[in-house]
């Protein structure tokens, strides 16, 4: 089941102790909550400390050669 922005705000109202773990929050915390984790993402990309993506490049490893 794949993760929803909601999901993200949920747990870091969790977090922080703005919910309660059995609350599932109303409509307009959770809006508020995306809107400031966006900025602060915004905010971050602008001070370059976002890794855009990874390049993963695989190598098979054989014994006695270079």
């Amino acid at each position: 089941m794949p993760i929803t922005g909601a999901d993200l705000a949920r747990a870091a109202l969790r977090a922080i102790g703005a919910l309660d773990p059995t609350e599932t929050g109303d409509a307009e915390d959770i809006a508020d909550t995306l809107s400031i984790g966006s900025a602060m993402l915004d905010a971050w990309r602008n001070d370059n400390l976002t890794i855009s993506g990874v390049t993963r490049s695989p190598y098979s490893l054989v014994a006695n050669t270079q």
